[in-house]
């Protein structure tokens, strides 16, 4: 059975109803974003172009101090997951009873 869409639900791509909650949920998520990059709707439209220059430029800065947060406490975490790891997988390789499960396939 085919449904006919009208001249709006052709234009939005669906109903109403969730279309609208999915923009909004993207809006949200794009503020949030452009809010933690200090970003604010007056920026954007007085000079754009000023604008993006300054906003790559804080981009830039702050994606690699980012990234260098997360690579220490990538280190930090591993320092203990990986040896855990590697006593947890000896372990269950010398247990009786054959071959063990391996977790990493499903």
């Amino acid at each position: 059975m085919t449904h006919k869409q009208g001249f709006f639900g052709k234009l939005l791509g669906g109903a109403p109803g969730p279309i609208i909650l999915r923009l909004a949920i993207a809006s949200i998520i794009v503020g949030a974003v452009l809010s933690f990059a200090m970003i604010s709707p007056t920026m954007l439209w007085t000079n754009f172009f000023d604008f993006v220059g300054d906003a790559w430029t804080r981009f830039w800065r702050q994606g690699w101090s980012i990234v260098m947060w997360m690579g220490q406490y990538f280190i930090l975490g591993a320092v203990i997951v990986v040896p855990l790891w590697v006593l947890f997988r000896i372990v269950r390789a010398m247990a009786p009873g054959g071959q063990p499960k391996d977790d990493d396939e499903a």
